[in-house]
């Protein structure tokens, strides 16, 4: 299964990063900040694209599952590390 992790910055652009799972088993998934993208399908209309990364004023983080199978996913912790 493929799992998309996303949240909008401070300059309100989109990233997102792409990682895959197995099914079925409860795992650790670790996703590096130079593995986070500006996302290419989906910026809000303020984005202020071209800037640095500004996990300053981060509100939200998004986890979405990207199977078209039916399934479950649960987050058991969630942790960042600086």
């Amino acid at each position: 299964m493929r799992l998309s992790i996303s949240f909008v910055d401070r300059n309100h652009v989109a990233y997102t990063a792409w990682t895959d799972v197995k099914a079925d088993v409860w795992q650790p998934v670790r996703v590096a900040f130079d593995e986070i993208r500006p996302n290419p399908y989906f910026q809000p209309p303020d984005a202020r694209l071209g800037l640095a990364i500004d996990v300053s004023d981060v509100r939200f983080v998004a986890f979405a599952p990207q199977d078209r199978t039916s399934g479950r996913l649960a987050i058991g912790k969630f942790v960042v590390l600086k």
